[in-house]
C-alpha cells in the first residue's frame, strides 16, 4: 500500500495532532491577495502530474494562516505540493498530513516529502547502470557512417520517429471533396513523407496521396500501422573524441535489430492490466493502434528497457528503492506512444498533450534508459539535495477517500486543497500508466467525479454523486479542522452545476465561505490556453475560497442565498468590468473567460450561489450586451469602443477597434480616412490581408454622402447577416479544398449552426466528418450544440429520403 502503515499512522496523529485549546488567541484575517506563481522550478519539474499547484504559491497561505509546527492536511494532494510548501517554509516548517485516494498521488507526493542520500542514491545509479549496460547497448545500437570515409562509427539512438501509414481509400465516396480520385488508389501513404515540413516545423492538415494525387486528410482513410522512419543518435568524433549528435533515414541495420526485438520474449515483468474501452479516457485510436493492456502503450524496444530498469528497483534497498521509483515514473508516460513529434522542437524529450491519453500519428520514441538517468541525476537528485536539510520534517501520507480520514477531531489547524473539478479531469484514467507499474489502483467507487460517457454499470458516476462524495469530503474537512481556523480551497470550473456542488457541500457542513480572489497558476493547461484566447469557454485561472469554522456552530439557513437577476447582474459586472479595465489590459484579460472569472469572483464576494453563473450564459450576456455598451469581439477578444487612447494597429483586431475610436467620434469619408490609416499602419506594422476599403466595407456602414460611421443595432444586424454569408461562402471553399487556411473548430461550430438556421442538412451532416480531426470536440463549448444540430439534420435527411423512396422494398443482393 502507498500510504503510511496503520501503525505509522497511529504514531503520527498522536504525537502530532494536538487537541483545540478554546482559550486561544488565534486570529487570523481571510488571506486577501491575488495569487500568480510560475511552475518552472527543479522541484515542481521533478516529476508530472495532472494538476499541480506551485509549492510557492502555497506558502503564503500557510505563513498566514499557521505558526511552525502546525498541523497541515491536504484531503486532495495529488503530487504533494502542500507537504513541499510546508517544509519549505522561510518562518520554520509544519507538520503535514497529505491524502489522496489515488496510490499514484500518494506515490509522488511521498517520494517528494521523503528525504534521501544522494550519494547513496548515486551509488544505486551506477550498480543499475554496470548491470544493464550490455542488454541496453544492444537494444539501442545503430552507426553514423562518416560521409568522407564511409567508416562506420558506432552509435547510441537518442530517439526514433514513428509515423502512421495509411491507405489511400476513403471511408466515404465524396466526388465533390476528392475529384481527382474519390475511390483513392488502394496505395499506401506515410505521413511522415507527405504532411511533414521539416523546414517550416509544419505538420500539414490536408496531403496528396503520392500514387493518384488525391488530396486527403487521415482522418478520412484507414489506418493500416505505424512503421520508424527516422534515428536521432549519439556518437564520438573518432578524430576528436567528442560526442555528436546526428540523425537519418531509419537504415536496415536498425529495422533487422527491431524485427530481432520483436521476435524475442522479454525476459522481466512487466505490466499487461487492461485498458477498458469504458474508460473515460479510451478513444477510437486506443483500439486502432491496438492498445488494449498498458503495455501496449510503449513500443517492443523501450517496454523492455523499463521492465529491466524496473526489475532493478525493485532489487534495490528500501533506502533508495523509492526515489528510484520516483525517477521511474517520472518518465514511464513521456517514454509511451503519446510521445508526440514536434518538428523543429526536439530539445525537450517528452511532448505529451495534459490531462488525455492522446496517441499522435507523429510519435517520438525516446531512449527509455537515457530519460531514466536524466531524470535521476538531473531533476530527483537535485530535489533532494535542496531538501537534505529538513530531515526533522514530519509527513504522513494517507491514502484514503477524503470522506474517511483517520484523524482525530479538531485536531487540525489549517486545511489547504485543491478538489477533483468535475469531470474536467478523469485522475484515475489519466494515472492508468504510473499505478500500472506500481500494482496499485484507485478506487474508482470512491473517486469524485463526474462521468461523461462512462455508464453507471461500469462505474460512472452522476453530478449528484459527485456532489455527494464531496459533501462527504467537505463533512470530514470540518470534522477534523480545529474550531476558529481556515480551509483554502483553490477551485475552476466553468459549469454552475459544479460549483454549486462544491458551494453547497461547505455551506451545508457549517463553513463560512470567504471567496474571490485568484490563483493564477501562469502555466495553462491546453484547455486553458484556448480559453484565455476567447476560443473555448473553460476557465484557465483558479479561484480562491476560504473557508471558516466557526468557534461556535452557527445556526442559519443551510442553503446559499441566490441572486434572482442573474441576467442583469452578469449586466452589472460587464459594465464595471470594462469602466475598471485598464486601457493597455493584454488581450487574454478581454476574454470571456476573463470576464466570467471577474462575475463568478463578485458572486462568491456576496456569498451567493453560483447557479445560473456559467462561462455559457455569461457569454450569451456579453453578446446580448454588445451594443448596449458598445463593445467589439474581434477573434474572442472584446474591446470598449471609446476610452482607447493609445492603440498599435498591427493586426485586424486593432484595425477594427482603431476605425470604430475615430468613427464614433464623427462619420469620415474615405479620403479622410485614408491618410489617417496610413500613418497609424504603417507605424503599427500593419500587414494583413484585409485592406482599409475591404475593412470598412464589412463592419461600418456608409452613407449617401460617402461617409463612413459605426453602425447601429439594426445595421449590425444587417451586417451580422453579410458576415454569416461570407462565413457559409467561407464554408463551401473549405468542403472544394479551396480555403487557403485551416479553420478552427469553432468556425466549424459556426458554419453548423447557419446552415441550420438555413435547412441545408445535407451539408450538415458532411461537415460533421471535418470534426473528426479535434479531439473530444463534443466536449468544447458549442459541441453538444453542434453534435444536437448534427443529428437533427441526420432525422430530417433521412425522412427526406425515406418520402422519395415510396413504398419499401427488400434489397437485393446483388
Amino acid at each position: 500500500m502507498m500510504g503510511d502503515s496503520k501503525k505509522d499512522i497511529e504514531a503520527f496523529i498522536l504525537k502530532n495532532a494536538s487537541p483545540y485549546d478554546p482559550g486561544d488567541s488565534y486570529k487570523a484575517r481571510p488571506y486577501d491577495e491575488n495569487v500568480k506563481v510560475g511552475k518552472n522550478t527543479p522541484i515542481y519539474n521533478a516529476h508530472s502530474y495532472h494538476t499541480k499547484v506551485p509549492y510557492q504559491g502555497i506558502i503564503p497561505f500557510i505563513e498566514h494562516y499557521t505558526e511552525p509546527g502546525d498541523l497541515i492536511l491536504d484531503p486532495f494532494c495529488g503530487s504533494g505540493m502542500t507537504g513541499v510548501a510546508s517544509l519549505l517554509c522561510p518562518s520554520g516548517p509544519r507538520k503535514a498530513i497529505l491524502n489522496d485516494l489515488s496510490p499514484a498521488a500518494i506515490h509522488i507526493a511521498k517520494s517528494y516529502c521523503t528525504p534521501c542520500d544522494v550519494e547513496e542514491l548515486k551509488k544505486e545509479f551506477e550498480r543499475i547502470k554496470a548491470a544493464v549496460k550490455d542488454e541496453f547497448g544492444w537494444l539501442n545500437e545503430t552507426y553514423h557512417e562518416d560521409s568522407e570515409t564511409g567508416e562506420k562509427i558506432p552509435a547510441t539512438i537518442q530517439y526514433t520517429i514513428w509515423s502512421d501509414v495509411y491507405v489511400c481509400k476513403p471511408k466515404k465516396r465524396d466526388t465533390k471533396k476528392h475529384p481527382v480520385n474519390p475511390d483513392g488508389c488502394g496505395g499506401e501513404v506515410l505521413l511522415w513523407d507527405v504532411a511533414v515540413d521539416t523546414e517550416l516545423g509544419k505538420v500539414r492538415d490536408s496531403f496528396e496521396c503520392p500514387g493518384c494525387g488525391e488530396t486527403w486528410r487521415k482522418t478520412e482513410l484507414t489506418l493500416l500501422r505505424s512503421v520508424p522512419v527516422n534515428t536521432n543518435y549519439q556518437y564520438a568524433d573518432p578524430n576528436t573524441g567528442k560526442k555528436k549528435r546526428a540523425e537519418h533515414r531509419i537504415t536496415d541495420f536498425e529495422l533487422e535489430r527491431l524485427d530481432e526485438i520483436e521476435a524475442r520474449e522479454i525476459p522481466y515483468w512487466y505490466p499487461t492490466n487492461p485498458f477498458d474501452s469504458y474508460r473515460e479516457m479510451w478513444r477510437g485510436m486506443h483500439r486502432d493502434a491496438g492498445v488494449e493492456r498498458a503495455c501496449d502503450f510503449y513500443t517492443k524496444r523501450n517496454l523492455w528497457l523499463l521492465a529491466r530498469i524496473w526489475d532493478e528497483i525493485e532489487r534495490s534497498a528500501r533506502r533508495t528503492k523509492g526515489a528510484l521509483r520516483f525517477a521511474f515514473t517520472g518518465i514511464c508516460t513521456g517514454v509511451s506512444l503519446m510521445n508526440r513529434y514536434v518538428p523543429r522542437k526536439t530539445s525537450y524529450p517528452y511532448k505529451l498533450q495534459p490531462g488525455v491519453m492522446y496517441i499522435p500519428s507523429l510519435r517520438k520514441e525516446y531512449n527509455a534508459w537515457w530519460g531514466f538517468k536524466d531524470k535521476l541525476l538531473l531533476r530527483v537528485a537535485r530535489v533532494y539535495k535542496e531538501l537534505i536539510n529538513n530531515r526533522g520534517f514530519d509527513v504522513l501520507t494517507l491514502a484514503q477517500h477524503a470522506g474517511h480520514m483517520p484523524v482525530n477531531d479538531s485536531s487540525v489547524d489549517y486545511i489547504f486543497t485543491d478538489p477533483p473539478f468535475g469531470s474536467n479531469i478523469f485522475y484515475g484514467d489519466c494515472s492508468f500508466l504510473w499505478e500500472s507499474w506500481l500494482q496499485e489502483f484507485t478506487d474508482d467507487s470512491k473517486e469524485a467525479v463526474w462521468n461523461k460517457s462512462r455508464k453507471p454499470a461500469q462505474g460512472g458516476k452522476s453530478l449528484e454523486d459527485y456532489r455527494r462524495l464531496m459533501l462527504e469530503s467537505f463533512q470530514e474537512m470540518y470534522r477534523v479542522l480545529k474550531p476558529n481556523r481556515w480551509a483554502t480551497v483553490v477551485f475552476s470550473n466553468s459549469d454552475d452545476r459544479v460549483w454549486e456542488a462544491i458551494q453547497e457541500s461547505a455551506q451545508q457542513v457549517g463553513f463560512i465561505i470567504y471567496g474571490g480572489k485568484e490563483f493564477d497558476k501562469t502555466q495553462r493547461s491546453f484547455k486553458g490556453i484556448r480559453g484565455e484566447k476567447g476560443q473555448e469557454k473553460v476557465i484557465s485561472k483558479d479561484v480562491l475560497l476560504n473557508l471558516h469554522k466557526p468557534r461556535t456552530p452557527q445556526v442559519r439557513n443551510r442553503e446559499l442565498k441566490r441572486i434572482s437577476d442573474v441576467k442583469g447582474f452578469i449586466i452589472l459586472q460587464i459594465k464595471e468590468y470594462f469602466q475598471y479595465l485598464p486601457p493597455d489590459a493584454p488581450s487574454n484579460e478581454r476574454t470571456v473567460e476573463a470576464i466570467t472569472r471577474a462575475v463568478q469572483r463578485r458572486v462568491l464576494e456576496q456569498g451567493c450561489s453560483m447557479q445560473g453563473f456559467s462561462a455559457g450564459f455569461v457569454s450569451d450576456v456579453l453578446h446580448d450586451a454588445q451594443r448596449r455598451f458598445s463593445l467589439v469581439e474581434i477573434e474572442g477578444v472584446w474591446y470598449p469602443a471609446n476610452g482607447v487612447d493609445e492603440l498599435v494597429v498591427n493586426d485586424e483586431q486593432s484595425a477594427i477597434l482603431w476605425l470604430t475610436k475615430i468613427l464614433t467620434k464623427e462619420p469620415k469619408r474615405l479620403d479622410e480616412i485614408d491618410p489617417l490609416w496610413k500613418q497609424e499602419s504603417l507605424k503599427g506594422g500593419y500587414r494583413k490581408k484585409k485592406g482599409l476599403q475591404e475593412l470598412l466595407n464589412d463592419f461600418f456602414i456608409q452613407d449617401s454622402d460617402g461617409t463612413y460611421r459605426v453602425p447601429d443595432d439594426h445595421e449590425r444586424r444587417q451586417l451580422k447577416g453579410q458576415e454569416d454569408e461570407r462565413k457559409l461562402r467561407e464554408c463551401e471553399r473549405y468542403r472544394k479544398g479551396k480555403l487557403e487556411r485551416d479553420p478552427t473548430v469553432e468556425d466549424k461550430f459556426a458554419w453548423i449552426e447557419l446552415l441550420t438556421n438555413r435547412k441545408m442538412w445535407k451539408e450538415v451532416v458532411e461537415i460533421e466528418t471535418l470534426l473528426f480531426p479535434h479531439q473530444d470536440w463534443q466536449k468544447l463549448a458549442g459541441g453538444k450544440d453542434a453534435l444536437t444540430r448534427i443529428r437533427l439534420a441526420k432525422t430530417k435527411s433521412m425522412s427526406k429520403i425515406d418520402k422519395h423512396k415510396g413504398p419499401h422494398k427488400q434489397q437485393s443482393l446483388f
